[in-house]
């Protein structure tokens, strides 16, 4: 099994739906075809054990 990290998270736009179409950005474009040609997917978030502040 091979695990690759993904190098460009960093450049992805904060989503937008006007932006969400056929011929989105370079970053996005990218990013949909490695998921596409992947055999598998795993996302991983930070765990917390601390309730977010209230303001």
């Amino acid at each position: 099994m091979d695990i690759e990290l993904y190098p460009g998270l960093g450049e992805l736009p904060l989503y937008r739906q006007d932006l969400d179409t056929a011929s989105p950005p370079d970053p996005v474009a990218d990013l949909r075809r490695r998921v596409a040609e992947a055999d598998g997917l795993l996302i991983a978030t930070p765990n917390t054990t601390r309730p977010c502040p209230r303001r």
